[in-house]
Formats: C-alpha cells, sequence, structure tokens
C-alpha cells in the first residue's frame, strides 16, 4: 500500500501501488487547482513570498507561471517552491520554459532557472523563529541560464546536505520546452531530462538515504543570485528583496536588482515506480547498472491521465410520496422550498461525506423533471455485496430518473472507478434500500438501472403496485427496518412540518397518514447485505 497525500486540498487518498497516483496530476489548463499546490512560505510561516507572481492557465494558457523576487537556493538560502507531499516512491514528469521577463529570449541575470525539486520537509512554522543553519536537504533540475553569456541556455542540478550544495551546469541548446523527470526508489533519486526532438537522458544519479518517506515535490525558480549573493542567507530567506528594501542592508547595496525569470510548466505528471525484477535490491548508483536499463522502465512517454469513471442512468420510485396510476411521485417538498441544497446524508446513521450540492435552478425545475428528494447511489463489491466501493447523492425526479445533482439532468458519474461489474444500490433518508439481484456491467457509457420493473435482491425487496415496484416506505429511524421505533417517530413528531425522516409520505407534514404507512408497513427490513 502507498500513502499519496494532497495537502493543497486537504485530500489524504490512500492508493495501491496499481492505481491512482495520476490523480495527483495537474495539465495546468484550470485556473482553480492553484489551490491544490502549497507555497513554502505559507507553509513554514516566512510571511515573505518570493514570487512574484504565480498562476496557472491565467498569465500563459494551459501553464503554471511563476515569476520570482531576487532569490535563490543554495547553501542556506531558501528560494520559492510550490509542491505537494508525497509518501514512498514515485516518478513526476514536466515540461519547463524558462525565459526572460518580456518572454522574448533568455533570462539575461545570473542563475536564473525553473524546474522541479525533491525536499526534505523542515520542521519550520514561524519562519525565522525557527530556522537554524545547515538544515536544507534536496535535489532539484532545473533548465534557464546559470552563468556567462546571457545568449546561453543550461541545465543546472543541485544536490544540497544539511545546507552544503553541490551543483553541476551543462549548456543546452534551449530552455524551452525541456522535459525533466524524477525517480525516486527507495534512497535513489534518479534525474533525466529530454530535449525537444530528443531521447530521455539519464542526467545524475544519487543515493539520498537521509531523505525521509515523505518528501516535498514541486517546482522552483530562482533569480538574480549576485544581488542574492549579498545578503545573510536568514535575511533573504525572511524578506522580499526588491527596490523596496530601504535601507538596503545588502554588503553591496549600489548593486541593481536585476531579477529577470519568468518559468513556465506544461504539466505535471506522477506515475508509479515499476522497477525490473533484476533491478530489484540492486545499487542503482553502480556502474554495473546501465543508464539503459534506467531508461528501460523511465524513459516512457508520458501521457495526460484519462480518469477511470462510470455512469450509471438509474431509474427508482418511493411508495411514500407515489401516486401509482400515474406513476409519477409528488414534488411537495420541492414547492414548499423545504429541499435543501446540500445533500442531506452527511449526519448519522449515514456519515457520507460527499460535497454534491444542487446547481443553480435545477430545484426550480417543473413538470415531470421536477425534484421530488436527494437519494444515494452505491457501487458494491460484485464479489462481496457488503463492500461499498463508492457512495454519491443524487436527486430524484418525479418519474423516477435519478440525476446529477449539478445540472439536474445527467446520469450519476462516479470517478476514479474503472470498468467491471458491481451491484448497485439505493438508499433513501425513509424508505427501505433496494440492491440490483446480480451485478451490472458498468462503464464510461451510462448503463440503464431501472429499478421500477427489474429483479432486486432479496425476498419482497420492494412494494409491488401493479406494474411497477417502489422502495417501502416507513423506515424513518433509517435503521434498516420498519419497527415500533419508526411509528414512536412519527408520533413524536405529528403535527409539525419541515424536511423530516419521519414525513414518510413527503408532503412536508407529519400526520396520521405516515403513521399509518410506518404500522401498514412494520416488520419490513431492507433487503441489504
Amino acid at each position: 500500500m502507498k500513502k499519496i497525500i494532497l495537502f493543497g486540498s486537504f485530500l489524504f487518498a490512500f492508493i495501491c501501488a496499481y492505481s491512482q497516483i495520476q490523480l495527483l496530476n495537474d495539465e495546468f489548463d484550470d485556473a482553480s487547482t492553484l489551490t491544490n499546490w502549497l507555497n513554502i512560505d505559507d507553509v513554514e510561516g516566512w510571511n515573505a513570498d518570493h514570487l512574484e507572481a504565480h498562476d496557472i492557465n491565467t498569465s500563459q494558457a494551459g501553464k503554471l507561471m511563476m515569476m520570482p523576487y531576487t532569490s535563490s537556493w543554495y547553501q542556506d538560502y531558501r528560494g520559492t517552491i510550490l509542491f505537494k507531499e508525497i509518501t514512498g516512491d514515485f516518478i513526476i514528469t514536466t515540461e519547463a520554459t524558462a525565459t526572460n521577463r518580456s518572454g522574448t529570449g533568455f533570462p539575461s541575470s545570473a542563475y536564473s532557472l525553473a524546474g522541479l525539486m525533491i525536499r526534505t520537509p523542515r520542521n519550520i512554522t514561524n519562519g525565522a523563529a525557527d530556522w537554524t543553519s545547515g538544515g536544507e536537504n534536496y535535489v532539484f533540475l532545473a533548465t534557464g541560464h546559470a552563468t556567462g553569456s546571457s545568449s546561453l541556455a543550461h541545465l543546472e542540478i543541485k544536490t544540497t546536505i544539511n545546507g552544503n550544495s553541490t551543483l553541476a551546469v551543462n549548456q543546452i541548446p534551449s530552455a524551452s520546452n525541456v522535459r525533466i523527470r524524477f525517480a525516486r526508489i527507495g534512497g535513489f533519486v534518479i534525474c533525466l531530462y529530454q530535449l525537444p526532438g530528443g531521447d530521455w537522458t539519464v542526467h545524475r544519479r544519487f543515493y539520498r538515504n537521509d531523505f525521509p518517506s515523505t518528501m516535498q515535490i514541486g517546482f522552483v525558480t530562482y533569480t538574480d543570485w549576485n544581488k542574492v549573493n549579498s545578503y545573510a542567507p536568514i535575511f533573504q530567506n525572511s524578506n522580499v528583496i526588491n527596490s523596496n528594501l530601504n535601507p538596503d542592508p545588502s554588503s553591496n547595496p549600489s548593486l541593481p536588482f536585476t531579477p529577470d525569470l519568468i518559468g513556465g510548466f506544461e504539466f505535471a505528471r506522477f506515475d508509479d515506480v515499476n522497477l525490473p525484477p533484476d533491478l530489484i535490491g540492486v545499487n542503482l548508483l553502480s556502474n554495473a547498472v546501465t543508464n539503459q536499463q534506467l531508461l528501460s522502465f523511465l524513459g516512457f512517454t508520458s501521457q495526460p491521465y484519462a480518469q477511470a469513471f462510470v455512469e450509471v442512468q438509474a431509474n427508482v420510485l418511493l411508495s411514500g410520496p407515489l401516486d401509482p396510476v400515474s406513476q409519477l411521485m409528488s414534488d411537495d417538498l420541492r414547492t414548499a422550498s423545504l429541499l435543501p441544497n446540500n445533500q442531506p446524508y452527511n449526519t448519522a446513521p449515514w456519515n457520507y461525506e460527499g460535497t454534491e450540492q444542487a446547481g443553480a435552478g435545477v430545484l426550480n425545475t417543473a413538470s415531470n423533471d421536477a425534484i421530488v428528494d436527494w437519494i444515494l447511489v452505491e457501487l458494491r463489491d460484485h464479489l462481496n455485496p457488503q463492500n461499498i466501493l463508492a457512495t454519491k447523492a443524487a436527486l430524484l425526479q418525479r418519474d423516477g430518473d435519478v440525476v446529477d445533482a449539478q445540472d439536474g439532468i445527467s446520469p450519476l458519474r462516479f470517478d476514479n472507478v474503472s470498468d467491471g461489474n458491481y451491484f448497485v444500490s439505493v438508499r433513501h433518508r425513509n424508505h427501505l434500500g433496494c440492491m440490483t439481484a446480480a451485478p451490472v456491467a458498468l462503464s464510461s457509457s451510462a448503463s440503464i438501472i431501472d429499478f421500477t420493473t427489474s429483479p432486486v435482491y432479496g425476498v419482497n425487496a420492494q412494494a409491488p403496485l401493479g406494474s411497477i415496484q417502489a422502495l417501502w416506505p416507513g423506515d424513518v429511524t433509517s435503521n434498516g427496518t420498519i419497527d415500533a421505533g419508526d411509528r414512536s417517530s412519527t408520533w413524536n413528531n405529528r403535527n409539525q412540518s419541515g424536511y423530516l425522516y419521519s414525513d414518510c409520505t413527503m408532503d412536508g407534514y407529519c400526520d396520521s397518514a405516515d403513521r399509518s404507512t410506518t404500522w401498514n408497513n412494520q416488520n419490513r427490513t431492507a433487503q441489504l447485505p
């Protein structure tokens, strides 16, 4: 089991090695995904953001853009990084372009580069107050301009151990569209690059057994080393370095500020490490392990992640509000404006944590597509239907169609669920739930599941109403059985109005009709595993 943690959106996912590390991917085509990336300034409490500007799919279409102030990553100097935290082995790939601030050529300022970093998290939450010298541990590979003629493009690779940095610079033809890839394999970090039109190249290999299990993985930009070097590291780390400094505590205050970098990143793509059997347990720094052996599993072509999903087009009826003649349910709760905008199953006994909410105008729809109530749809293991694999709250229309809450029209889409066979069950807050009699083949093409006419799991699991069947009403305590507790609930809530569990006829009132319903259906039990 591999644990992958995406802190930017506070999503904690425990992901098997064969599945979903790609959920961390970002194609940088949606500005809102910027919140999924953490800024080191915020995390470590520096109150000195070294990024003058950064955005996704705004300044540069389809890219993460980072424009740093004067700053650097070297020895005790900390620059900026936008990152996610990952535990365990991984591969990350990006495509980076480094330009000057006008976007017309190479950066002119010394050591102005953009790339990928893998960094040990530091125990810093209050910036300079927590900082100590000699605490930086990371590896990065970046493209841009390092030193010498401003017309030269470079790759810079740097490994830093306890604040001691070792770097190497190589000239390349261009700093545009350079692909960079890191692979973490146990204590080994393999760094690769790919120039436009070329093949993947193994650039460096490091053994960093000092790296902890959980690391920061992300994007770095830095620029204007000559000016950075005129400050003490702690001053650079805890201040925005620009011409607003007055007085300028630099050792060379007359030296101008010359930040000259915009870093653009096309994507962040994560992959699992599939180490060949003959390399398991082998020292990957050994000369006996050739670059070609590494490229055999690290030189693959990066692809966007096509997220797996299945769709369900379900039809189900609730007996409580149903007119068996018209085969339509009443929408009294909607017309009385009693339906909640957010899914109501986030309390006991459901404890469903989904964030579904009705889209704008969805609850105002009239006619046969008017919304009756919220309902839960579950996908269950085809071998063990007690195991609920996915759940989604949806809206139920008068004619029984179960629709996506956001638009009130579409079938239900279950993301991160692969094609396959699943039991499908439906549950409601005051009706007994039911489940398909057998597993159903689901795919990205909506599968039709009609609970009103098809066989269902168990015996007398639904109420027979002529040519159709509907969920039994009366389970107002939502414990799976219609019993004395349900009748007591309807009695205790008598003459009350609102969005009530005890209102199993769903007309907005708890009255004698609801008590009669629970009495008539007493001792019925949900036929769910």
